[in-house]
């Protein structure tokens, strides 16, 4: 009985998020990373805005790569190699310099936008990451972020949207990326 409702809720597209399978393929290229929800430091000043940052995903087999520049919010961005394995329909490890973090994909749609969860190794720590194809995310793509954000606990006032300063983004080089 279980297997039949679960192949009817695959064949209407009913199944929840969480139990389906990516493709891989689809998820594969150039993402921005244009929004970030953060729970507010308990002590310490306001972090400064952030800038855009930049991802390439390459499939590689059943693995994958991801080279990544982003603003560490150290008054610099940083240029990133990392690699991933699935760990899970919808969840991925990924291994870099700054050690290990769990990406968990609440939402994507493929061609414009993706939702990701992030933890950090220690799991103290979560981040919800708004991706978009292109530096100017679509309305339909703000507005699941936010359903994100609020469902997972945090508050709206926890968004950033990051700023569109393409500091970051040209650590990718020449060619690495579309240029707007």
């Amino acid at each position: 009985m279980r297997v039949l409702v679960l192949a009817v809720l695959l064949a209407t597209g009913l199944l929840p998020a969480e139990l389906q399978e990516l493709d891989l393929v689809q998820l594969s290229g150039v993402w921005y990373e244009v929004a970030l929800a953060v729970q507010p430091a308990k002590h310490g000043a306001p972090q400064r805005p952030r800038r855009v940052g930049v991802v390439k995903m390459e499939l590689l087999g059943s693995h994958f790569s991801l080279v990544s520049a982003y603003d560490n919010n150290l008054q610099h961005c940083v240029k990133e190699v990392t690699h991933a394995r699935q760990s899970g329909p919808r969840q991925f490890q990924l291994q870099g310099k700054a050690g290990s973090k769990e990406v968990q994909i609440l939402s994507t749609d493929y061609t414009s936008f993706a939702i990701l969860e992030v933890t950090e190794q220690k799991g103290t720590n979560k981040v919800l990451k708004l991706y978009s194809r292109v530096l100017e995310p679509s309305e339909e793509a703000l507005q699941s972020f936010y359903q994100n954000v609020e469902q997972s606990g945090l508050a709206s006032t926890d968004v950033s949207l990051l700023l569109r300063d393409m500091t970051c983004v040209q650590l990718m080089g020449p060619g690495s990326v579309r240029s707007f």
